[in-house]
């Protein structure tokens, strides 16, 4: 399996949208993280209302209808290597056991329904290929500020948090496609603005969207500006950049 993904890895770079920050030589959590958290610190320092919806989806891969994978690939006009790779992969398995007994000759099988399960080294890719179709789904219909994502970990800057009641049914649309679940009660907000949630994301509890602060991907996000904090993991990183240049200047000389 770690041969396919290594291999897999390598020709779909060019088909997942650069939303998708996970997997990919090139592409890192830093940038996920940077996309939302500068825009909305920019603004909150402009004074500028601003909102960030965070998604989260019932068991990632492991909800992903094995069929749904199959018909993008072909939408996509995938090279057909690939797609017979995709279909060995989750193609049930059979596993063969010789009873217990030295004298027996007899075997039992226990049949594996599911193909490539979660925890896979290829299914991570498998199911970002899978989950693009939202990504670019919500650029395309909703033309958030920024769009972002880390595997299934999705961020969104709104202009508008009313506008969050209008990408319902783009969700619906994803999971009805996909067999994806999206877990509203898991779902977060951290609006400047005041926010009356419609069905299904009245499913929220309070607390997710009359918090002052989130994390996104283990960074914090708040309303009230506290540089030094809000900004130290920039800071830091900016820190190293410095001391690398600085040292090359010294060697240059």
């Amino acid at each position: 399996m770690k041969y396919w993904a290594l291999w897999f890895t390598g020709i779909s770079k060019d088909v997942v949208s650069e939303s998708q920050n996970a997997m990919f030589k090139g592409r890192s959590i830093d940038q996920a993280v940077e996309t939302i958290h500068n825009t909305f610190m920019e603004a909150l320092a402009e004074g500028k209302d601003v909102s960030i919806l965070q998604t989260d989806f019932a068991k990632a891969y492991d909800y992903v209808n094995c069929e749904a994978m199959i018909i993008i690939l072909e939408k996509l006009n995938a090279l057909k290597q690939v797609i017979c790779v995709v279909k060995k992969v989750l193609k049930d398995s059979t596993t063969w056991l010789p009873k217990i007994g030295k004298s027996s000759k007899e075997e039992n099988s226990i049949i594996g329904r599911t193909g490539v399960r979660q925890g896979c080294p290829i299914s991570p890719l498998l199911f970002i290929i899978v989950f693009d179709l939202l990504l670019v789904s919500l650029k395309k219909n909703h033309n958030p500020e920024r769009l972002s994502s880390f595997m299934d970990d999705l961020g969104m800057i709104l202009k508008n948090i009313q506008s969050i009641n209008g990408l319902t049914q783009t969700f619906r649309k994803y999971e009805e496609a996909t067999g994806s679940k999206l877990n509203y009660n898991k779902c977060f907000i951290l609006s400047t603005e005041s926010f009356s949630p419609e069905k299904p994301w009245n499913e929220m509890n309070q607390l997710n969207y009359q918090s002052e602060e989130t994390t996104y991907l283990r960074v914090r996000i708040a309303k009230r500006m506290d540089p030094q904090r809000d900004w130290s993991k920039i800071l830091k990183k900016m820190a190293r950049t410095s001391k690398i240049i600085n040292l090359w200047k010294i060697k240059l000389k």
